[in-house]
This record gives C-alpha cells, sequence and structure tokens, in this order.
C-alpha cells in the first residue's frame, strides 16, 4: 500500500524540478520503493500533458488509486470475468487470470490492469483508439487482444488471450542453436507483420516472448504498443525510462519518439542473449547517463559470451544493436532474412558484398561441389573446363560407367556451382554477369564438342537448364537444340541424355507460348525413342496438355510415363505423381488429387531429394489440405515448401515467389486474412522489383491480395486487387482464357458486395463461356461459382426466374464438387434459398436456409461475415413471412449481436 500523503509529498517537490534534477530524483525514489517510483512517474506526466496538480485530483480518485492492491482484486468480478490468480506484475501492470461462462461454454482469458491510470476524457479517448487499432493484430505469433476497459475508479485494462507456456529464455535454455535462431526468426517476421500494420512493441524482452507446448512462439504485451501514424502516440519522456531498461534502444532512454528500429535492437539483444545465455550490456542499476555511454559506445560486447558470437551472425546482430537507429535494420523482415540466411549459410545483407565471399558461403553450404581455389566467376568456369579436359583422359583408365560419372560431376556440380558462386540468391550479381558467364561455358562446350560431344552436351543441357530455372526462357531454347546437334550423330545412342534435353526443350517451348512445336517434336520423338527412356517425352506430353485443358489426353500421356519409367528411378515417379496429382486437382477430384501429391512427397524424399519436385508437391498438397479444413499439417507443408525454395534459391529470388503466392492462399483458407495479406503483398514486392510490374504472376499475386480482402469484407481493396489482376492479364492473355475469366468473376463479386449488379452480370456472362467450354459437360467449382454469381445478380434485376434457374445449375454443379462440410457449400444453397423465396417457394427456402445454419454453425473454418449475415438475414425474413414473429426476434438479435462482435464470424 502506498500513503496518498507520502504521495502527495513526493509530487509537490518533483513538480517543481527541472526535468533533469526530476529524473534523478525518482530514480532515488525507485531504489526504495519501484511502484511509488512508478506511480509518480504517471502522475507527472500527467500533470505535463494537461497541467493538472495534485489539487485536481479529486480525493477519491486519489483514494482509489493509491488503495490498488492486486492481491485484493482476486476472486473479484470485472464485467462477465472472474479474477482467479495472479499471473505476473511489472513496469506496466498486473496480469490476472480469468474465466467466464458464456453459452454453457467455459473461457479463459488473462486480464491485464495498466499501471497508468486514466482520469481525463482526452487520455481515454487516446486509450480506447489505441486498443481498437491493436484488435487488428491477428496473427498467430501474438497473444490477441479480445476486449478492453476502465474500471469506476479510472484504471484500464486489456482481455487478452491466456497463453501457456515459458518465456523464450527458459524454454528454449536446452535447445540448439539453429532451434534458437529458427526461433527468433520466426518472432523477427511476427515483429515485421505488426509494423506492416504501423504499430510497434516498445517493449520486447524474454518475459513478453512465450513459448507454448508446440514450440510456437507467442508475443505479450503489444498493449503499451504505440501507433505509428498517430502524431499523439509517442511514448513520453518520463515513462518511456520505465520500460525495461536492458532493452530499450538509446534512443527510448534518452526519451525521443520510438520507432520500428527500436524493436529491432530489443530482437538484437536478446538473440544475443538467447545465444551466449548473458545480455550484450548490462545496464542493471546504471542511471540513465552510464546506461546510455554504454549502449553508445560502438565497439562489440566485451562480455565472455562474445565469442560464441563471430562471423555472419556478429555482423547480423551489430547491426541489429546499432546504437544509431539509422543504420539498423531498415525493416524486422530484413532482419529475419538475415538470420534464415545464416541458418542456410548463405550471404547476409549485414555484411559488405563481394564475389570473394559468396564464394566463401558457398563452400560452406556444398563443401564438395564448390571449387575451393576460385576467386572469380570466370576462374570457376576456366576450372570447369580444366576438369572436364580430366575427365576426357579418364576414359582410358576407367569404364564407362566411371566416365559418365566424372562427366556428370564435371559438366553439371562444377558449372552449377559456378552459377551460384556467382549470383547465390538470384538477387545480387548483376544478369550482365550471370550471362556472361553462361555465353563463356557455352563457348567453350562448343570448342570441346570435337573432343568429347557428350560432355560438351551434357555440359550444354546444364546451362540450358540453369537459364529455365532463372525464367529465361527463349534464352534457353538455342541451347538445348545445339546440345541435340552434338548428340545425333554418335554412334552410341544416349537415350537418357536425349530424352533430358527434349524435356527441357519442350519446357522451355510451352513457356514461351510455343506448345504446339513442343508437341510435334515429342511426338516424333516417340517414333524412335525406345522403352524405357521415353517417359520423360510421355510425361513432357502429359504437361502440355494439361497446360491446355485437355485432361484426358494428360491422363492417358500420364499412364504410359507411369509404365516406362524404371521403378528405380525415384525422382522421376515423383514427377509423374506430382504432374498425376495436378490432373485429379483440375478435375476437381481433391482426394485423389492429395493422394498422388503425398506419392509424389514420399517419392521425391526417397534417394537423392529433389527439392524442386518436392517444394511444388508440399504447396499443392498444402491448398488441398487448407480446402478441406486441415489447416495445421497445411501450413507445416507450405512453410516447409517456403523453406525448401529459399534453401535452393534465397529470399529474393523469382523462383521463391510462387510459395509466398501458395503460402498466402493456404493462408486465406485458414481464415487468417490479415496474414494472407501480409503473404501476397510480400510476393507483390519481390515480384515487383525481380521482375516488373506487369506480370502473369503479378496477376496471380493481385488476385490473391483481391481474395484475401473479398473474404474479410474489405470490398475497397478487393476490387483494387482484381481490377490491377484483370488489367495485367487483357495485356497479356486471349479473352477466352481461363485465368482472364476467373478474374472477371472474382471482380464481379467484389462489385455485387457494393450492390452493382449490371456491370458484373456482363463480366460474369463473359467468364460463364469460358468456364463453361473448358468443363466439357463436367462439373467445375470454376462453372459453379460463376453461376451462382449470375443467379445473385438476376434477383437483384428483379428477374426471379432467370434467378431461380442459375442456383439450381450452381448448386447441383457445386454439390459434386465441393466437400459437403465446407462452409463453401451453404453460400450455393442461402443463393438457392433466395432464388426459391421470391419465387414463392417458401417451405422450401426455409429448409436450404436452416441447412445452411447448421453448416456455418459446425464449420471448423472460420466463416466470412458476410455470409453469416446473408443467413441470418434471410432467416429473418423467412420467418417473418411464415408468421413466426419471436423466431424473427430471434434472428434479428442474432443479427446485433453479430454487427457488434465481427470476431463472430470467426466460428
Amino acid at each position: 500500500m502506498i500513503d496518498p500523503l507520502a504521495l502527495e509529498s513526493h509530487f509537490d517537490q518533483l513538480a517543481s524540478l527541472a526535468p533533469q534534477e526530476r529524473l534523478a530524483q525518482l530514480k532515488l525514489i525507485s531504489r526504495q520503493s519501484p511502484d511509488l517510483a512508478r506511480r509518480l512517474a504517471a502522475l507527472l506526466d500527467a500533470h505535463e500533458a494537461t497541467t493538472t496538480t495534485m489539487d485536481g485530483l479529486v480525493p477519491s480518485q486519489l483514494r482509489h488509486w493509491t488503495a490498488f492492491d492486486p492481491e485484493q482484486l482476486i476472486g473479484q468480478q470485472l464485467g462477465d470475468w472472474l479474477l482467479t490468480r495472479e499471473l505476473g506484475r511489472g513496469g506496466m501492470g498486473v496480469v490476472f487470470a480469468a474465466r467466464r461462462e458464456a453459452e454453457g461454454v467455459e473461457q479463459q482469458a488473462a486480464i491485464k490492469f495498466l499501471s497508468l491510470p486514466v482520469f481525463d476524457a482526452v487520455l481515454a479517448d487516446r486509450f480506447v483508439r489505441e486498443a481498437k487499432m491493436l484488435t487488428r493484430l491477428n496473427h498467430p505469433g501474438i497473444c490477441r487482444l479480445r476486449d478492453w476497459g476502465r474500471t469506476d475508479q479510472g484504471w484500464p485494462y486489456l482481455v487478452l488471450d491466456l497463453i501457456d507456456g515459458q518465456p523464450i529464455d527458459e524454454a528454449t535454455s536446452q535447445w540448439s542453436r539453429r532451434e534458437k535462431l529458427a526461433t527468433i526468426a520466426k518472432v523477427a517476421e511476427t515483429v515485421a507483420a505488426a509494423h506492416r500494420q504501423m504499430v510497434i512493441h516498445l517493449d520486447l524482452k524474454p518475459d513478453n516472448i512465450l513459448i507454448d507446448a508446440q514450440r510456437n512462439a507467442i508475443l505479450l504485451d503489444f498493449g503499451v504498443s504505440r501507433v505509428l501514424a498517430e502524431k499523439d502516440g509517442e511514448a513520453t519522456a518520463t515513462l518511456t525510462r520505465w520500460l525495461t531498461p536492458n532493452y530499450a534502444s538509446p534512443e527510448q532512454l534518452r526519451g525521443e519518439p520510438a520507432t520500428a528500429a527500436s524493436d529491432i535492437f530489443a530482437l538484437g539483444v536478446i538473440t544475443y542473449q538467447l545465444l551466449t545465455g548473458e545480455r550484450p550490456h548490462d545496464l542493471t542499476g546504471l542511471s540513465i547517463t552510464d546506461a546510455l555511454a554504454r549502449l553508445e559506445n560502438p565497439t562489440w560486447p566485451q562480455g565472455g559470451g562474445r565469442k560464441r558470437i563471430q562471423g555472419d551472425l556478429r555482423a547480423v546482430l551489430a547491426r541489429a544493436m546499432h546504437p544509431d537507429a539509422s543504420q539498423r535494420y531498415a525493416s524486422a523482415q530484413s532482419l529475419a532474412d538475415d538470420l534464415q540466411a545464416v541458418l542456410a549459410r548463405r550471404p547476409v545483407a549485414a555484411r559488405p558484398d563481394s564475389l570473394a565471399y559468396r564464394l566463401k558461403k558457398l563452400v560452406q553450404r556444398n563443401p564438395i561441389v564448390a571449387p575451393l581455389g576460385a576467386l572469380s566467376a570466370a576462374a570457376i568456369v576456366l576450372l570447369a573446363a580444366q576438369l572436364a579436359w580430366q575427365a576426357n583422359d579418364l576414359a582410358l583408365q576407367r569404364d564407362r560407367a566411371d566416365l559418365e560419372a566424372t562427366r556428370a560431376r564435371a559438366a553439371s556440380e562444377l558449372l552449377l556451382g559456378a552459377v551460384q558462386a556467382a549470383d547465390p540468391t538470384g538477387s545480387r550479381a548483376s544478369a550482365t554477369t550471370v550471362g556472361e558467364m553462361l555465353e563463356a561455358a557455352i563457348d567453350r562446350a562448343v570448342l570441346d564438342a570435337e573432343a568429347d560431344p557428350l560432355l560438351a552436351a551434357e555440359t550444354l543441357l546444364r546451362i540450358a537448364d540453369v537459364r529455365r530455372v532463372l525464367g529465361e526462357y527463349a534464352g534457353s531454347i538455342p541451347v538445348y537444340e545445339l546440345a541435340l546437334e552434338l548428340i545425333d550423330p554418335h554412334p552410341e545412342p544416349e537415350l537418357e541424355l536425349r530424352s533430358e534435353l527434349l524435356s527441357g526443350l519442350a519446357a522451355s517451348l510451352r513457356q514461351t507460348e510455343q506448345s504446339e512445336r513442343a508437341r510435334s517434336l515429342l511426338v516424333a520423338e516417340l517414333e524412335q525413342a525406345p522403352f524405357p527412356a521415353d517417359w520423360r517425352v510421355w510425361l513432357s506430353l502429359a504437361q502440355i496438355d494439361l497446360a491446355e485443358g485437355d485432361l484426358d489426353s494428360a491422363e492417358q500421356a500420364l499412364q504410359r510415363a507411369s509404365e516406362r519409367v524404371p521403378v528405380s528411378l525415384a525422382q522421376g515417379r515423383a514427377m509423374i505423381a506430382h504432374s498425376t496429382g495436378n490432373l485429379h486437382t483440375a478435375r476437381g477430384q481433391l482426394d485423389e488429387g492429395l493422394s498422388w501429391f503425398e506419392q509424389a512427397i514420399a517419392a521425391a524424399r526417397s534417394g537423392p531429394v529433389s527439392r524442386e519436385t518436392l517444394a511444388a508437391a508440399l504447396l499443392n498438397s498444402a491448398d488441398i489440405l487448407s480446402r478441406q479444413g486441415r489447416i495445421d499439417p497445411a501450413l507445416a507443408a507450405a512453410d516447409e515448401a517456403l523453406s525448401l525454395r529459399i534453401e535452393m534459391f534465397g529470399s529474393r529470388h523469382v523462383r521463391t515467389i510462387p510459395s509466398h503466392i501458395s503460402h498466402a492462399y493456404v493462408l486465406m483458407h485458414a481464415g487468417r486474412w490479415d496474414e494472407a495479406l501480409t503473404a501476397a503483398y510480400r510476393a507483390a514486392d519481390l515480384e515487383r522489383s525481380l521482375a516488373g510490374p506487369d506480370t502473369r504472376r503479378m496477376a496471380a499475386i493481385w488476385s490473391a491480395i483481391g481474395l484475401s480482402a473479398e473474404r474479410s469484407g474489405d470490398w475497397e481493396r478487393a476490387a483494387e486487387g482484381f481490377s490491377e489482376a484483370l488489367a495485367i492479364q487483357q495485356e497479356l492473355l486471349p479473352d477466352d482464357h481461363h485465368d482472364l475469366a476467373a478474374t472477371r468473376s472474382n471482380l464481379a463479386s467484389v462489385l455485387m458486395a457494393q450492390d452493382q449488379f449490371e456491370q458484373p452480370l456482363e463480366l460474369l456472362m463473359q467468364a460463364w463461356e469460358v468456364h463453361h467450354t473448358a468443363a466439357q459437360g463436367q462439373a467445375s467449382r470454376s462453372l459453379a461459382i460463376t453461376e451462382v454469381n449470375i443467379a445473385w445478380c438476376y434477383l437483384h434485376l428483379g428477374e426471379p426466374g432467370e434467378a431461380l434457374r442459375w442456383s439450381r445449375s450452381a448448386l447441383q454443379g457445386a454439390e459434386q464438387v465441393i466437400d459437403p462440410e465446407f462452409w463453401l457449400l451453404g453460400h450455393f444453397r442461402n443463393v438457392h434459398a433466395e432464388a426459391l423465396m421470391a419465387n414463392g417457394r417458401i417451405d422450401e427456402a426455409k429448409t436450404q436456409a436452416q441447412t445452411v445454419e447448421h453448416l456455418y454453425a459446425a464449420s471448423e473454418i472460420p466463416v466470412r461475415l458476410q455470409s453469416l449475415t446473408d443467413n441470418l438475414e434471410l432467416l429473418k425474413r423467412i420467418a417473418l413471412q411464415s408468421g413466426e414473429n419471436e423466431l424473427a426476434e430471434e434472428y434479428r438479435q442474432r443479427l446485433r449481436k453479430l454487427a457488434s462482435d465481427p470476431a463472430r464470424a470467426t466460428h
């Protein structure tokens, strides 16, 4: 308990002092009574902000404030919540466990009382405004803010999710170094997600990062954050000093406005502590001046733990903890990327860029593949050529199998190692550098062709594959063709090499809109390629058929490929299984597709891991799992696929972008729309910087943004996303292309949500023509969605007969391609019920609407708010028309509750 007279006496003394003298006195008081010092600091800030004096505080308020005793609150009721026990206390407040019973279900929460009482209206308004803004931090790594309020005595409180976990320093004490780094990288990504929402934490420390039983890191105490866009959201000078000093940045200790850079500083300190067991700078007991002097010294920490932080990791943490905020990482995501790069032994942004440095990282990742003595890309090319000559000399000493193995090592590993060394992430070296190196390698291979045409062809195959991987499809075509010319006259047939060359050539032709030429080459090859070498050719034909939507022909080609691939060739079986999964998915047969993707994953993992096939199969399985509501395995598969792509190409590479897009879709299916938008915008940033703003992939990214925004009810952002996608696709695609039709449907759906129906109907009819032709009489998800939207337009345009015809067709198709327990099917039933009601068929409409109600209630996947609202509105109107007024009132009350508590949409 704090004596009110002592509080008043100290306040009068401190209020008359200059700021620096006041801080010194507060420091002395805190040594005897930290709680008294904190409360005095709060009063002094209120005094500075509002010119309030102690005389201005009414006695009852002062008594309530000073009488705040956490132990007496246990067992007390706060609204619906019963405070059951104290969980902890710190400089920013006291936290209690609480429980309540709602509709027969017991709920648990954590309720935090902040240490700053709110007496005046201005501060109260700001508290409510900031609390509302913090509710948008919907992220699995952030403890969710569920509610907020103030007691009658002015004490503000926050209602948060109750997290069962340990502080990160305790939980990870026995973990490996890699596990700790991987976890803190995810924490940095979580902080970055909050920063993108314009919210900073300001008090990151181990106690505010809990590790749960599944080893997930959850961030606490975003309740003390400040919204960056708010000028009045800056922490005041006095209160800033009551943050945890050992993790506070220099600018925080100076009382300057804090920014995202302050959180980055704290992340660096926490990482250092997790890896070494000690903090880089122990500020305990130091004055503000002495603490600043220690932090502003740019030398590396001198404690015993410093020896465990060396090389790239030292550079990363030095940058994160730089005393000058402008010299730290530009974002928490950049810090996360560098921590991931340390784990993958890839170059980090914190180190000066040089070719020698990148070669060193390549050697660390691939100690056998990379030539240890190389100092430049040109030296590697020359070395590759020399070793190729050595391989040729070995022909006299070894049998053919040894020679082929040597060729593969010389022409494949060394060449690809050279490319990786020159541009290991696909983002740092200029395109000219890589292009010139590849051209030099081609010239050398041509010179070597007379001595060993097969080795030259093998080398050219790898060069062409590299170009194709880098997206240079047109540039890879002449290289494949040159290699084929070299092996054509060879007396000993090289069937496997030839089939690899043809498959690569066909893939590049397909990507450059030359599918017919690719098909002709493959069909001609089948007339002469004997079993078993032709399995690749059949697989390439199947991929062309899949791309063109000829699913029956694709199925036949895949069956031939499966019959011909050697049982021992695991990677070949993985590729065929993956394409077969794509076939079933295109037919809407998701269970069969998932089964084939799982076979592809198992085959890709056996023997030498085919990372590209494995990553693609994982992404496709994640998509299906998320549609089926199996969110945890879906996210696990998506995360692994993204990690594989980053391991192969680095975090900033065109080949990682599809993984980010797929990750966004998985999050969207999980109902985690804010995270889905974050992933999609990250993909957009990468695509824009690496490939440009007007690519087909950028259109797909804009579509992902539109869908995520639409699911969350953000119609303006959704319309922007689909409009941007449509503008790009109209420039690049024929008018009857499937992607263009899908975007028209999506844009129409968003416009309809804004009560526009004539333009959407026109867009939908264009899309329906494309989907109807592609479906060839079969049920199709795209066709069903288009038809239900057409029905909705006709309903609002006053044509109930047409609406019923289209809604019946849409529901019949949807029932064949959508899981009966998936909430999306409810949308089709609801629209059909609306059409039935518009045509006077009330009983049938009621049956359909009630079926939807039960489906939504049982859904484990979040149902979008608009769908819930539409169903309840329909049920209310049906009840009124049927004379069931009490039932109509019940639905009206549920609608009001839903409008006041949008979080209900997740249940």
